[in-house]
């Protein structure tokens, strides 16, 4: 280094020392003043109250600038609010000049920097802000501002609107902003980073906080109050877009002229910035996928009018996942506009999809979508697809169906009112009007409570607004192959919302139905019936089947009206035919709360063998005569009613029966009662009595059968019999023998009296009667004379025969021709027991029934007994069990 060069640099130095020493003892001079100079034209330039803890002025701080330091400094909002808050609160605030400025006494603050800041921007109610603080005239001629830089460090910005609801908060990492913003027309860079940790503006809101980064070069134009974006990028979390354009400020509002574009978006980050109500329904897809977006705003935006938005979207290569369902869809392809149209409002708002297309797991899916009048929503959309249900299953709202499966071709338009545009409701869909078609194959259905899965659904389905036509619809329940043809009504909104009911009117056609097979858990389990009844079910239904199976009952050509609504189950017009005979009638049952099922029903059977009735029927629920106890046509009105348990078994004490029945060319075979009367007719007679007619009314009530008089006339014998035969197999029975039955201990057999039921002998008296009871149970019964309905008989034909000689008498002795005395006839009765040849006794012309005593007392007299007496009196040998081996 030469000498000169040495000496050059000392001089510099000197001069440095001397310059910075001069500006120490300048500063230690000036800055009492300095400070005072500041705080006096603080307190000029603003109109609302300022708090500093402590000012401070420094050369080093932030050299090459000189800087004044307001140390935890609070400026409050102007506003007229009793409860004001803090327009900016800060640790530090810098004020900085030119160091120059303290040689010539002329200060020009350029820069201001703000440290661990917190800024409040708020609109109020009213219109009014809190943020013009400035005065319009506010410099003075020692100190001015012309701020050509503004920066915040570590800083926040909260800002609300309490009119609109809007608001945010944000971080402040680093904010610049440089420009002459004391100009008149100057450009204004703007450079930001930080992040967002609420946003809500209308009905967006993020959803967690974002970074984000600003870069802007604004172009402001204050003599037109116009602000230009140039080459103005934002970047969102993973979402960047550009904006140019202009925005102006009108006395009446502002006009704008804005294009924004975002290439490349990926489809997975959009979703957060979708409105609430939308992104939360999004929240269980896995979407990915580019999307590209371009948008302009432009227009006026004033209390009457506001400015034309147009936005058009492309997708393409899109995915998504369900992670519930598993559903896929791929190669995803859409475009669409948002516009708010001619108007520019919500009523001529639409959006727009032009064209939809996605690969599913079965099949393309394309269709297009329009939804308008935002102020009163219309939506219209047709769709072409082919899917499998089960995408459907874990999506739909009503948890009462358990299982859906198989393939659906479906082609659909709707075009209806919306309530809300955030989601289609139940209202929206029974109001749209609909038309379309879909074709089922291999489809398997199982609603809550049915016992079985619908199972190979196949066949169309025609939809017109709320209403679907089933068209040949074929399916099997359980091996049962059945065919539908019909309507239902509201599918749809079953099918998506809770608490909607579904409707179906339709006819039902089968070669063969089982019903346990339809109705029961497991596959020939005979055990319980699940019915096909539901609140939220209105099922009509009108059958035809060729054969019938429940349990042991088969029958053909069935014919019905089921009408099934919660808590009942109606069959009506039922007609079928069935063991060689026909049935009519009706049959209802309703579900009670504990789970049992009442059943109630009348029917008309006509010609049916009523062996097989009985053994169809399972013998009604009683054991006192089955199925192997009769044989013979039967005609029979009944009317039957009875509860069944949870797994619908009968409940025995429940059952009750009226019933008329008659049976032609009946059989009564090796029936236990009847048998029981060996003592009295031979038991060859009574294990296989034929007859050709039987007529009664039978009753079953509180687990007894109730059987009223009737007669059997058969090959044997001429039997009455009358009685009651519990479930439990308690027995009461009372029959009536002809007395040459009894006497000769089997019926007489003559070949003149012979008939296609056998031989019928006549009672030579007409009128004699053996009268007899059974008792006990039918393991244990023991049999007598029945007394008491012998004296009942008996005190009849007394009383009969005695009418006949009063009207004989009054025939022969009050004839008013015959004038002379006629002597008093005698007449003789014999009665069986008394003696042959006795002398009859004289009949007074007293009535007969003062003379009974007479005649008993020459009974007496004799010392005879009459059949009467005997048939009444004790017997030793008067109960008697019936002994198979001793009469077999």
């Amino acid at each position: 280094m030469g000498p000169r060069l040495k000496k050059f640099l000392k001089i510099l130095a000197v001069l440095a020392v001397l310059a910075v020493g001069s500006a120490i003892l300048i500063a230690y001079v000036t800055e009492d003043r300095i400070r005072d100079l500041a705080v006096s034209q603080l307190n000029s330039a603003l109109e609302t109250e300022v708090s500093v803890d402590k000012i401070s002025f420094s050369l080093l701080r932030k050299f090459p600038s000189a800087s004044i330091e307001f140390r935890n400094i609070a400026i409050a909002e102007k506003s007229d609010r009793k409860d004001k808050e803090k327009l900016l609160e800060a640790s530090s605030v810098f004020l900085e000049f030119d160091p120059f400025d303290l040689i010539t006494g002329t200060y020009v603050i350029d820069r201001i920097e703000v440290v661990e800041g917190t800024v409040r921007i708020s609109y109020f109610e009213d219109g009014t802000e809190n943020f013009r603080f400035f005065k319009s005239d506010s410099s003075g001629e020692d100190f001015k501002i012309s701020l050509t830089r503004l920066r915040f460090r570590d800083s926040k910005l909260i800002y609300r609107n309490l009119k609109t609801g809007d608001k945010m908060d944000a971080r402040l990492s680093d904010f610049e902003l440089h420009g002459d913003i004391t100009s008149d027309h100057y450009e204004m860079n703007i450079s930001s980073k930080g992040n967002f940790d609420s946003m809500r503006f209308g009905s967006f809101h993020l959803k967690k906080p974002y970074d984000y980064s600003l870069k802007l070069l604004l172009e402001v134009d204050e003599t037109k109050d116009k602000y230009s974006f140039n080459t103005a990028s934002v970047q969102l979390g993973q979402l960047a877009f550009g904006v140019d354009g202009y925005i102006r400020n009108l006395e009446n509002g502002m006009e704008t002229d804005l294009s924004f574009i975002g290439q490349n978006t990926k489809l997975n980050y959009l979703k957060d910035f979708l409105p609430a109500t939308w992104s939360e329904k999004l929240d269980e897809f896995d979407a990915s996928g580019t999307l590209d977006i371009k948008g302009t705003v432009s227009g006026l935006s004033t209390d009457r009018e506001n400015p034309a938005v147009d936005l058009k979207i492309f997708l393409e290569k899109g995915r998504l996942k369900q992670a519930r369902s598993g559903m896929k869809l791929r190669d995803i392809y859409l475009s669409g506009i948002f516009s708010n149209g001619r108007l520019r409002s919500d009523k001529t708002s639409y959006f727009q999809i032009d064209s939809l297309y996605f690969l599913g797991e079965t099949g393309a899916t394309y269709g297009s979508l329009k939804i308008q009048n935002f102020d009163d929503l219309q939506l219209r959309f047709q769709v072409h697809s082919q899917f499998r249900l089960e995408s459907l299953k874990d999506i739909i709202a009503n948890d009462s169906i358990e299982e859906m499966k198989g393939n659906c071709m479906l082609s659909l338009s709707m075009q209806g009112d919306l309530d809300s545009l955030s989601s289609i409701t139940a209202r929206d869909i029974k109001k749209a009007e609909m038309r379309g078609r879909a074709t089922l194959d291999g489809v398997a259905f199982k609603y809550h409570g049915m016992p079985r899965v619908i199972e190979n659904m196949k066949g169309g389905l025609s939809f017109r607004s709320n209403l679907i036509s089933l068209d040949s619809l074929g399916l099997s329940i359980g091996g049962n192959d059945i065919q539908l043809s019909g309507q239902v009504h509201n599918l749809i909104p079953y099918l998506f919302y809770e608490d909607e009911k579904l409707s179906v009117r339709a006819e039902v056609s089968s070669p063969f139905l089982n019903i346990d097979e339809m109705l029961s858990g497991s596959s020939g389990n005979g055990g319980g019936l699940a019915l096909p009844v539901s609140g939220n079910l209105d099922l009509q239904l009108v059958i035809e089947a060729g054969d019938f199976e429940f349990r042991k009952f088969k029958a053909t050509d069935l014919r019905a009206d089921l009408h099934s609504r919660y808590p009942v189950l109606n069959l009506e017009h039922l007609s079928f035919n069935s063991m060689q005979g026909t049935y009519k009638g009706w049959i209802s049952m309703k579900l009670q709360g504990d789970g049992q099922t009442y059943l109630k029903s009348e029917l008309d059977l006509e010609d049916v063998n009523v062996q097989e009735l009985f053994a169809q029927f399972e013998n009604f629920g009683q054991k006192a005569i089955v199925s192997e106890n009769l044989k013979g046509k039967a005609n029979i009105k009944l009317a039957y009613e009875s509860m069944f348990d949870r797994e619908f078994n009968l409940i025995p004490p429940t059952v009750k029966v009226r019933s008329t029945v008659e049976i032609i060319n009946g059989e009564l075979i090796d029936y236990e009662p009847i048998l029981a009367l060996s003592k009295y007719v031979e038991v060859d007679e009574l294990k296989h009595i034929k007859f050709n007619r039987l007529y009664n009314e039978i009753e079953i009530l509180n687990e007894v059968v109730i059987i009223p008089q009737m007669e059997i006339n058969s090959s044997a014998l001429e039997l009455g019999l009358s009685g009651r035969h519990s479930f439990s197999n308690e027995i009461e029975y009372h029959f009536q023998l002809n007395l040459n039955d009894f006497l000769f201990k089997k019926a007489k057999r003559s070949k003149k009296n012979q008939t296609e039921f056998g031989e019928i002998e006549a009672d030579e008296s007409g009128r004699a009667k053996l009268f007899i009871r059974m008792e006990g149970t039918v393991d244990d019964y023991k049999i007598r004379l029945d007394r008491k309905a012998l004296r009942n008989k008996w005190s009849e034909d007394l009383s009969e025969e005695r009418r006949e000689l009063k009207d004989l008498f009054r025939q022969e002795f009050t004839k008013e021709e015959r004038k002379e005395k006629i002597e008093p006839m005698n007449f003789g009765i014999e009665w069986d027991g008394q003696e042959s040849g006795a002398k009859p006794e004289k009949v007074d012309e007293k009535p007969v029934e003062e003379n009974k005593s007479e005649v008993n007392d020459v009974e007496k007299k004799k010392g005879k007994k009459s059949l009467l007496d005997k048939l009444g009196g004790e017997n030793k040998d008067e109960y008697e069990s019936y002994d198979a081996e001793k009469y077999d």
